[in-house]
């Protein structure tokens, strides 16, 4: 593959991966503010969460179009067999993010802790470099913050709905 053949499909990936985003965003803060009386930050938290993990689904999927269900042949099969089920597990936290926050929540922590765990781990093994640890640094600053705004979110989860 030609450097310009992983330039194109990168650029398409993250075009891909930013829309993904942005109508999760849009879309869960809308029915987030119409589900529950919360304030702004906890509805904006929440969406940006759900649209992390939906980033997560498209970058799962842009895995599977292009190496299958086993997308690092190199790495243990339950490795691989783990990457793949999050195309199916991250949409899932992210619609209980929206709908359900509380068991949204800690199901998307123990998900993102197994993550980086194994992540972790193939990084160690390989070696790893700034150059080629960028998605597991990303995926660390995005479990900071889940960590930050979820106690908050937490608490104003707990009201009651919004009387329709």
């Amino acid at each position: 593959m030609t450097n310009s053949h992983f330039q194109n499909g990168f650029i398409s990936y993250l075009i891909a991966a930013t829309c993904a985003f942005l109508a999760t965003f849009f879309i869960a803060s809308r029915i987030i503010a119409r589900r529950q009386s919360v304030s702004n930050f906890t509805r904006i938290s929440r969406a940006l969460i759900a649209g992390g993990f939906v980033i997560g689904a498209v970058t799962h999927l842009e895995n599977w179009l292009r190496a299958g269900l086993v997308p690092a042949p190199d790495q243990p099969f339950a490795f691989n067999l783990f990457w793949s089920s999050l195309l199916f597990v991250d949409p899932l936290i992210a619609l209980s993010i929206i709908l359900w926050f509380r068991p949204g929540i800690v199901l998307a922590i123990i998900i993102m802790i197994a993550d980086l765990t194994i992540n972790m781990m193939v990084l160690l093994q390989n070696r790893f470099s700034i150059s080629t640890g960028w998605p597991f640094y990303s995926q660390c600053i995005f479990f900071v913050f889940i960590n930050v705004v979820m106690r908050r979110c937490w608490n104003e989860s707990a009201t009651k709905p919004r009387a329709i």
